[in-house]
């Protein structure tokens, strides 16, 4: 993977595929799915040999840049986030 494309992923389609994924999990108890995706996080960053604080980074940028031009949706997966997963 040229892992130089990941920080020009598409934020609109990089925030419905994290939508899908943790909706996906949805059959799981909370903690599960929050340890699932902390595991995933390990593992992906891990097999690039990237550093992880890195990908964090990248993450907070494409974050800022969905919350500026895709709000609807970033707002939709915070929601859901906190609604269905954390308060579960």
């Amino acid at each position: 993977m040229d892992t130089d494309q990941l920080s020009m992923a598409p934020a609109w389609s990089t925030t419905q595929t994290a939508y899908a994924a943790i909706d996906a999990m949805q059959g799981q108890p909370a903690p599960q799915r929050v340890a699932a995706v902390f595991l995933l996080f390990n593992e992906l960053v891990t097999a690039l040999g990237s550093d992880p604080s890195q990908a964090i980074d990248m993450a907070r940028r494409m974050a800022r840049h969905a919350e500026d031009h895709y709000s609807l949706e970033l707002n939709a997966l915070r929601a859901y986030i906190r609604n269905e997963v954390i308060a579960k």
